[in-house]
């Protein structure tokens, strides 16, 4: 085969999996390939640059100015927070808004949280938190 042949069907096996929103075993039946094959098309689509991916960050999230906060302190996540009122009570939610979120979706049962002091940051993302049935922390302790 070709090379332009072997890229025209990687084309067409990207074409129908991410626009036309087909899955693999589907493509394979339909194109008569094994599964594996369409498996490897799409990523051998990746490294030809015929599929790219781009992540395009809603209005109001910061992740460039997140990811440089990651690399210059060395932290494991970073999440910057937008607010429009210059108000003290109205930048404590929005911050305990995001860190209640983290919380939420990062939390795994058994695990202990540290509390270093009882801010008003932390009385906004305790206000936040929605109650969960299946992660929940071992034990809240002050640090």
């Amino acid at each position: 085969m070709t090379r332009l042949n072997e890229l025209r069907l990687i084309s067409r096996v990207a074409q129908m999996y991410h626009l036309e929103g087909r899955r693999q075993a589907e493509i394979a039946q339909h194109l008569r390939l094994s599964q594996a094959t369409v498996s490897r098309m799409l990523k051998r689509a990746e490294a030809e640059d015929i599929v790219r991916t781009s992540v395009i960050p809603p209005v109001g999230t910061y992740s460039e100015l997140e990811g440089a906060l990651r690399e210059k302190y060395n932290l494991p996540e970073a999440i910057v927070v937008e607010c429009t009122e210059d108000r003290d009570g109205a930048i404590m939610a929005r911050i305990g808004e995001a860190a209640a979120h983290l919380l939420e979706v990062t939390l795994a049962p058994g695990e202990i949280i540290g509390v270093s002091s009882w801010s008003q940051t932390i009385f906004k993302m305790v206000e936040n938190i929605h109650p969960q049935k299946s992660a929940q922390a071992k034990y809240v302790v002050q640090t």
